[in-house]
């Protein structure tokens, strides 16, 4: 399925409402955000390319050697095999599962956390007046989820207490039921939020309800 078709307008508008449902109760204003992934990894992709090159021509030359006995390959027929071999390499890392063999759980994470935090800027999650935005940054590629709060949030609420709603939406991920995942996760911030950040007489909503969505 195409990334911008991962969501339907109703389920869109089902995680709307639950934003809105939320921040009827608490001054907290959260922006969820949908990304395809954080990084296209393109280090990890080149440096893999370029060694499956060479490991596709040593099998290439030592099939020669068993089956027509010849000692060694020529410098373009080396060329010419490294090349396919990157080539191959390339269009095999289209796959999701295999790219991911080649990414170090390091710099996933470390690439998730730079995107979630651009997210949190691009976004202007930093603009409300009390300084109580909350990002919750989804990737999908990676499976995984940031929740950022800004200095007024983080001074209340410890990064920990947001591991139920990453839980929720990673499960959702993993179940293939992305909707229900961040409803359920969103769900999860209602009585933290609530006890910390109750609604106040002159609230408004500074951010709107929408779901971002963030092709890289």
């Amino acid at each position: 399925m195409r990334f911008k078709n991962i969501f339907t307008e109703n389920d869109l508008q089902e995680i709307e409402k639950e934003v809105a449902s939320i921040e009827r109760v608490t001054s907290g204003e959260i922006v969820p955000v949908v990304a395809n992934r954080s990084s296209r990894y393109r280090t990890a992709e080149i440096i893999a390319s370029i060694v499956f090159g060479y490991v596709f021509v040593f099998i290439v030359s030592e099939i020669c050697k068993a089956v027509y006995w010849k000692t060694s390959i020529s410098l373009f027929q080396f060329i010419i095999l490294d090349f396919i071999g990157i080539l191959l390499a390339f269009l095999l890392l289209r796959i999701s599962f295999l790219k991911k063999l080649i990414i170090s759980k390091k710099d996933m994470d470390h690439k998730v956390h730079e995107a979630a935090f651009t997210a949190f800027y691009q976004q202007g999650v930093y603009k409300t007046k009390d300084k109580t935005g909350i990002l919750i940054y989804i990737s999908l590629f990676e499976r995984k989820v940031v929740v950022i709060g800004d200095e007024g949030i983080n001074s209340k609420v410890k990064a920990s207490a947001w591991d139920c709603v990453v839980n929720n939406i990673v499960q959702g991920i993993k179940d293939e039921h992305l909707k229900k995942g961040i409803i359920d996760g969103i769900e999860s911030c209602r009585d933290l939020l609530k006890t910390h950040f109750p609604i106040l007489p002159n609230d408004t909503n500074e951010l709107d309800n929408k779901v971002r969505m963030i092709r890289n």
